[in-house]
């Protein structure tokens, strides 16, 4: 009797092993290969989509203002370029691309998102996408799942499911440095 119930415990023990992750990688791997033919239609729509080094597809629209000025916290000529410590106040708009794409899941039109570029808890392909961008920049981003909410989706609301390709429509708003003193100035 002990060794039966030893094997049925070990028969379980494979079976949750071996069984359940395989039923996983069917799902996950059915979402993944959705979310390919969905770039896919996307991009055969879109052709003005072009892909960028951080994985992530743009469309410029406007390249924004080109400034360049002395800083006064280091005395040396800088632009209005956005880069890594910046804060930046930015309008945007995230839809989904499979034909939901006039559901809009997030948008900040009236209030822009402020967001200080690689501190802020935004997706990746934000960062990386704002980074090098000129303030009142106005461009859009179609990004793969890897650079967003990935295969769990976004936990926190529930809105974007697993493996979700998401567009967004960015406008850089304003852009803001720390001078000498510490203390943040528009640039």
């Amino acid at each position: 009797m002990k060794n039966l119930k030893i094997t049925q415990a070990i028969l379980l023990l494979l079976a949750c092993v071996v069984i359940l992750p395989s039923c996983e990688t069917t799902n996950g791997q059915k979402q993944r290969d959705r979310e390919a033919s969905l770039i896919s239609t996307f991009l055969k729509e879109n052709p003005d989509y072009k892909l960028q080094d951080n994985g992530v597809y743009e469309k410029m629209i406007e390249e924004g203002t080109k400034e360049y000025f002395t800083n006064e916290r280091t005395e040396k000529k800088d632009s209005t370029v956005v880069r890594v410590g910046d804060r930046l106040k930015v309008v945007y708009k995230g839809t989904f691309i499979d034909g939901r794409e006039q559901l809009i899941f997030d948008e900040k039109n009236y209030e822009p998102l402020e967001v200080i570029v690689g501190t802020s808890r935004v997706i990746t392909a934000w960062t990386t996408s704002l980074i090098g961008k000129y303030k009142k920049a106005k461009f859009e981003i179609m990004t793969p799942s890897d650079f967003a909410y990935g295969p769990n989706g976004d936990t926190s609301t529930g809105r974007i499911g697993p493996y979700e390709p998401l567009k967004f429509e960015m406008y850089i708003k304003k852009v803001y440095r720390l001078d000498k003193e510490g203390e943040w100035v528009e640039i």
